[in-house]
């Protein structure tokens, strides 16, 4: 599953590629940014951590309170990732 998510990881920035070049120099380094900020292998790594850490304190008192900060953590990357770096073209 992981491959295959790598490799629809890698067709997405390929195809980005030409459209960096029709950019700003500002608004193409804006993306340019946010496409090197998201990876599949450090996507699970984060999640790996993720859950080795509500694993040891599952019957502690600071489980729900690591729970809400994950949470926390993901709404806030998914929101970045989903941020528009460019205007959107006419419709």
């Amino acid at each position: 599953m992981i491959d295959l998510l790598a490799k629809v990881e890698a067709e997405v920035r390929a195809e980005c590629e030409p459209l960096l070049l029709r950019l700003p120099t500002a608004q193409a380094e804006d993306l340019k940014h946010h496409l090197s900020a998201f990876g599949m292998s450090r996507a699970r790594d984060a999640s790996w951590i993720a859950a080795l850490d509500l694993w040891a304190k599952r019957n502690t008192l600071l489980y729900t309170g690591t729970l809400a900060a994950i949470a926390t953590a993901v709404g806030a990357t998914g929101a970045t990732i989903l941020l528009p770096v460019v205007p959107m073209p006419p419709a």
